[in-house]
């Protein structure tokens, strides 16, 4: 079995990576790309995230430690769409 402790570390560093990506690396010109790197790091933490409620099952909660980093720019990019969506008719 897996052990928990290792688990919630890669939760983190996921996490991390996701929410200082902007500050490493220049913004993609396009969309596709931007969305690609926004929601990938989002997208492989969920996939941390469900492998530890599976293999521990109440204990694998402690994962959502990275959700804050690991969701935050998905969130902003949702709630800047949100808004344009809402303000301007840009879609």
């Amino acid at each position: 079995m897996f052990r928990l402790i290792p688990m919630i570390i890669l939760s983190l560093a996921v996490g991390a990576a996701g929410f200082v990506q902007s500050a490493l690396f220049p913004w993609p010109n396009s969309v596709p790309a931007l969305y690609a790197r926004v929601f990938g790091l989002a997208l492989v933490w969920v996939v941390v995230l469900l492998a530890g409620l599976i293999v521990h099952g109440k204990r694998g909660l402690w994962l959502f430690l990275g959700a804050p980093l690991a969701l935050f720019w998905p969130a902003m990019i949702g709630n800047l769409h949100l808004m344009c969506r809402l303000t301007y008719d840009c879609m």
